[in-house]
């Protein structure tokens, strides 16, 4: 007996080492494939030619090296690890091996109606601040990140339809219940802010279903939901396309994976997929990538049974449903004559983000080593590292046929996770990094959950002590993005002063100012901003009436929300019109439609300083040409149209 239990811990250090062998090599060869002299220039030609304008386009920077080194961050120390210890267990056979994962599996963690009551009452006390709703409007976050939800808005409330009167680059489902929850609450920015919160607690009720069903342990059931609460908590943006739902939904289908590979009933693929349709209809690159991550399962689950007899029916299960869900939106379009534009938007922006629309460089792996704080290189390697650890963890087991929903879950939720982080390849900074962690951080309390069960499991002492270290492991990493200043103000701060400060909840902050500006709902106006909105709104109202054209010029993409003005454009702002025929599609409207009045802002938001002569050149000389200066305003500049 103690002969076996000797050679089990060998075995289970060996696993171990060989895994942790090959990732420190994968990463090592790596490292040396980022440093290699190549060029890559085709995309760049063609964004080009396209009319693209972004900072890595006009330093010559090319985004596919960033694609390819982090196909071969990932791909490199999996793809070696696996190998070194597949050579490794040939040696002792897989038989054996599957001794070292032989533990008896629990049940999930259950709790009690009134536990989970006082769960989801603490989320909506802590998720509560008066001041989420009345933070005064400044900066970017309301012209642009608010202003994009409330212009497309502004435009169904006038009757008009996505993909043919306005575009937003977001799904129909996030816009369009925002429209209808005006019309019933009123159109006001406090409405706005109020179907934000409300996506917000569906996406926490969502994550903490999530964990329910997949997390064993009530010690690390309570640490997971307190901490993926504390880092995605609801101060940090307050606009619909922030919403933390659109990544969340995404998981509810790998639940239903789970089950499926537990009773093999048909149904359960059913409700995946019509789930994963409605994510699709509110973030396209999230259902694209749990549609994949399924899909990569399946198929899996399949070669595991060594016949793939079963798969194509299940893709028609799994494609059917999809289908379905997004049938009546489908339908709603057609018949408004947008089909055909939605379906072409839905391709063409994902393709226009990766050709180098508004891309920054993403850090590299010498930065990571040499300055990773000043750098912003540790949050984003932190996620790729979880992912890594994650992949060694999982990918031997499901070699050696352990296929149910302790590990299903947990891989397709790698697979979803390793895809979405293509998004913040596109755009590499903080926010973007930050929309792709989500999967990150549930799939890390996942495997810490496998690991504290392994603490409690009837191996020997020498194996639970070993797995104590790989615990010790985890939660290092864990806390290695807590160095970072950026992470610890913006998230931690945050959180903890407005999630726990009854006094700062529930007493609304002096400053801002209330002007009469109808759609504010009672959110004041910042400093930044109140002297432009007052002249602005003096002057509409002097100038102009309701519902009369009216162009913001760059980026002030809220003002025809907050003023009641009408875009001449289908396009929020003019860094919005990515390529030269998008361009010249604005000017032909301002052409046609001839708004009198431009109101042109000369301190805004500029997509990293890009000035508008190079950003959109042509729509600049057209309104140079066009328009003259009518009233300045200081910061504003009030232009006329010539010819009328």
């Amino acid at each position: 007996m103690k002969a076996t239990q000797h050679s089990n811990i060998k075995l289970y250090n060996l696993h171990f080492l060989v895994l942790f062998a090959g990732l420190v090599f994968g990463i090592t060869v790596a490292f040396g494939v980022s440093l290699l002299p190549l060029t890559y220039g085709s995309d760049l030609e063609a964004a080009r030619k396209l009319g693209i304008v972004s900072l890595t386009i006009l330093d010559g920077y090319s985004k596919t090296r960033d694609i390819v080194n982090y196909m071969a961050m990932v791909a490199l120390p999996i793809g070696f690890a696996i190998l070194f210890w597949h050579l490794w267990a040939r040696k002792y056979g897989y038989d054996r091996l599957r001794l070292i994962f032989d533990y008896p599996q629990s049940v999930m963690c259950k709790l009690s109606w009134l536990q989970l009551i006082a769960i989801f009452a603490s989320i909506l006390f802590i998720s509560f601040n008066i001041n989420y709703f009345f933070a005064p409007i400044s900066g970017w976050d309301f012209l642009g990140e608010e202003g994009i939800n409330l212009f497309a808005v502004s435009k169904i409330l006038d009757g008009g339809v996505q993909s043919i009167d306005f575009t937003t680059g977001y799904g129909p489902m996030l816009i369009y219940p925002l429209a209808m929850l005006m019309k019933l609450l009123g159109a006001t920015l406090l409405t706005d802010r109020i179907y934000t919160y409300l996506l917000n607690i569906i996406a926490y009720g969502i994550v903490t279903l999530f964990f329910l069903k997949t997390v064993r342990n009530r010690t690390v059931f309570a640490l997971a939901l307190f901490l993926y609460f504390s880092v995605f908590h609801p101060f940090v943006a307050v606009s619909p396309n922030t919403t933390y739902l659109r990544v969340a939904i995404g998981f509810l289908p790998l639940l239903f994976l789970g089950r499926y590979t537990e009773s093999k009933s048909r149904h359960h693929l059913w409700i995946a997929g019509l789930i994963a349709g409605q994510s699709l209809l509110f973030s396209q690159e999230v259902a694209i990538c749990t549609l994949i991550a399924l899909a990569t399962i399946l198929f899996i689950s399949n070669l595991a049974q060594k016949s793939l007899r079963s798969f194509p029916e299940e893709m028609l299960h799994l494609g059917g449903s999809c289908l379905l869900s997004i049938m009546p939106m489908l339908m709603y379009l057609a018949y408004k004559g947008a089909l055909t534009p939605f379906l072409f938007e839905l391709a063409y922006y994902p393709k226009l983000y990766a050709m180098g629309y508004s891309a920054i460089k993403f850090p590299s792996l010498v930065t990571l080593f040499t300055k990773p704080i000043a750098g912003q290189a540790l949050f984003p390697y932190w996620l790729i590292f979880i992912y890594l650890l994650s992949a060694i963890w999982l990918i031997p087991q499901l070699l050696m046929g352990k296929l149910n929903s302790c590990t299903v879950i947990p891989s397709a939720l790698l697979v979803m996770g390793l895809l979405l982080f293509r998004s913040a390849l596109c755009r590499s900074d903080f926010y973007h990094f930050f929309f792709a962690a989500q999967p990150a951080f549930v799939l890390f309390f996942l495997i810490l959950d496998r690991l504290v069960y392994s603490l409690k499991s009837d191996r020997t002492p020498a194996i639970r002590h070993r797995s104590i270290f790989v615990i010790f492991i985890f939660t290092v990493v864990y806390l290695a993005p807590y160095s970072s200043p950026i992470y610890r103000h913006f998230i931690l701060w945050d959180f903890i002063k407005k999630g726990f400060d009854v006094t700062d909840k529930f007493t609304q902050h002096k400053g801002g100012h209330q002007l009469l500006v109808n759609r504010t709902g009672g959110v004041p106006i910042g400093e930044e901003l109140v002297e432009d909105v007052a002249r602005i709104y003096n002057f509409l109202i002097r100038n102009t009436a309701h519902g009369e054209y009216i162009y913001f010029y760059p980026n002030e993409a809220a003002y025809y929300f907050l003023f009641d003005r009408k875009n001449p454009t289908r396009y929020a702002f003019s860094y919005q019109a990515i390529t030269s025929e998008q361009r010249a599609e604005i000017i032909r409207d301002l052409e046609t439609k001839k708004p009198r009045f431009i109101v042109y802002s000369r301190k805004v938001w500029l997509l990293d300083d890009i000035q508008p002569t190079v950003q959109v050149p042509e729509l600049h000389k057209y309104i140079s040409l066009h328009y003259l200066p009518h009233e300045d305003m200081g910061e504003v500049l009030i232009m006329r149209r010539i010819d009328l």
